[in-house]
């Protein structure tokens, strides 16, 4: 009886101080903070006008995926840091948990490096994100770096298979 007492008691233990649901990719809040302006490779605002798989039958979700990524190229509206108003910028990041960027969309980009290839990467955790939501951080490069803070003339982007 008192074994039966003794392991129901141990069980119950171990259900308690069992450990909390992990998930596989979480990310911190990003923060405001300098270092994060002092360590990108660059910061703009742009409109992605063209993606490259690295394997066209890699989409977001898949095995294959976590090891490829996904280059794309954005024509810059607003320069920030690392790159110039006008120009296209390639910018590769992976797309296995699905945080791609779309066509057509636009985006503050924090780009934390240049690959060998001269290739931006953008990571999955941080200040990267859609233009729509960026404000706040937008008032936090214009503090930072001393830049105005008013929305740049649209960039219209070329249409898809245009000739140059």
């Amino acid at each position: 009886m008192m074994k039966r007492h003794l392991f129901a008691a141990i069980a119950a233990a171990l259900l308690f101080f069992a450990p909390a649901s992990a998930h596989a990719l979480s990310c911190a809040p990003p923060q405001h903070t300098k270092h994060s302006v002092d360590n990108a490779a660059a910061i703009f605002e742009g409109v992605v006008v063209g993606d490259r798989r690295a394997d066209a039958n890699i989409k977001p979700g898949d095995a294959a995926a976590l090891d490829k990524n996904v280059s794309y190229s954005f024509l810059v509206s607003r320069a920030w840091k690392g790159v110039t108003d006008g120009e296209t910028v390639v910018v590769r990041r992976n797309v296995y948990w699905g945080d791609g960027f779309q066509m057509g969309g636009t985006y503050l980009v924090f780009a934390e490096r240049r690959d060998a290839d001269g290739v931006l990467v953008a990571g999955l955790c941080g200040l990267t994100g859609g233009l729509e939501y960026a404000g706040e951080t937008r008032k936090f490069l214009a503090e930072t770096l001393g830049a105005a803070t008013e929305t740049p003339a649209p960039v219209i982007a070329p249409p898809i298979g245009a000739a140059d």
